[in-house]
């Protein structure tokens, strides 16, 4: 047994390259997009003679992980702040609440860096709101 393994569980996803947003609300639409993707429901419609998409509520995982750099050991200038941004944007728009680790040094791969991880657990009834007034169908 791998109990290192996260894709393995529905309940939680990871957001991944989130640093490379351009803001909050680029990262929150693509997740969105994503989820609006997983959850399409398609279907023959042969009277058209084509595939339709029937109307399905987005299915938003019970909790997301985002990981990101908030410190460096070694001077290397300011350090991002994307993670603390998303954040941010979540508590000021009512989207979930989002709960932070104490910051630690990555041993593992760039001990130069501190990073937090940030577990959201986002408020499904809001998401879809805000999704359909940005972006969404």
């Amino acid at each position: 047994m791998n109990v290192l393994h996260m894709e393995s569980c529905c309940a939680v996803d990871q957001f991944f390259g989130i640093q490379h947003q351009r803001d909050p609300e680029a990262t929150l639409r693509d997740l969105c997009d994503s989820v609006d993707q997983d959850t399409d429901d398609w279907y023959f419609d042969y009277t058209a003679r084509g595939m339709r998409r029937k109307d399905s509520p987005l299915k938003f995982a019970s909790h997301y992980i985002f990981i990101g750099v908030v410190g460096y050991t070694k001077g290397r200038g300011k350090p991002p702040t994307y993670c603390q941004d998303l954040k941010a944007y979540i508590k000021k728009h009512h989207l979930g609440e989002v709960v932070e680790s104490t910051a630690r040094i990555n041993r593992r791969h760039h001990p130069e860096h501190q990073v937090k991880a940030y577990i959201y657990t986002p408020h499904s009834g809001n998401l879809k709101k805000w999704w359909k007034k940005h972006g969404g169908d």
